[in-house]
């Protein structure tokens, strides 16, 4: 069988008409297009015009961005997502039996908690309750410093790993379910940051052996 199917052109063509879009016309195609709804499918897509080419993947997007690309192609897999969904159904089942006042009382305190995530941490409403759980995940890729408002900061991107609600207990541990369940792959935190401690590190391996 081919291995360049129907919904790999389709995405190829799809894509064509979102650059064109943004090209040639004054709309924003991007804006409101989330990654998780193409970006696994582009690196399947790449994958396999890269086999036919007898190349493998890292020589197009480097080590780092190759093994991002594998995770996210896993997430295609259907029999994750079937399983995914019966998961959350029996989730969902489960919390709407409960008494509404204990609902809101869940929710109330899902909410607290998550007020304030941590680094490496994303809110993002369970796919089962409505409440809020965290989308857990590791950092991958950090992107240029920038300077605004009198602050250094830096935007670091984090491909999850896990995800956590409190409310009904729904838990995912892979990438893969995260993805089925419509839950964001991965996500962005901006960490404040200042020039003392980005050169202290080269300044000390300088200096350290005189």
């Amino acid at each position: 069988m081919d291995p360049f199917q129907k919904h790999h052109r389709e995405l190829c063509e799809f894509l064509a008409l979102q650059r064109n879009a943004h090209v040639h016309t004054a709309d924003l195609p991007y804006e409101n297009l989330g990654t998780e709804k193409w970006l696994a499918r582009f690196y399947d897509t790449v994958e396999i015009l890269h086999n036919f080419l007898g190349k493998p993947l890292f020589s197009f997007l480097g080590k780092q961005g190759a093994g991002i690309a594998s995770e996210l192609i896993k997430t295609l897999n259907e029999g994750v997502l079937s399983a995914v969904k019966t998961k959350i159904s029996a989730h969902r089942k489960v919390f709407e039996a409960k008494p509404t006042s204990e609902q809101k009382k869940l929710i109330d305190a899902a909410s607290s908690i998550f007020a304030s995530p941590s680094r490496n941490q994303h809110v993002s409403v369970c796919p089962s309750c409505g409440a809020n759980g965290k989308v857990t995940g590791k950092r991958f890729k950090e992107l240029p410093e920038q300077y605004a408002e009198g602050e250094l900061y830096m935007e670091v991107e984090y491909l999850a790993t896990s995800f956590q609600c409190t409310a009904c207990e729904l838990s995912f541990i892979s990438i893969e379910e995260i993805a089925h369940a419509g839950l964001p792959t991965h996500f962005k935190k901006y960490e404040s940051t200042s020039l003392h401690d980005l050169y202290e590190p080269e300044h000390y391996e300088e200096y350290d052996n005189m």
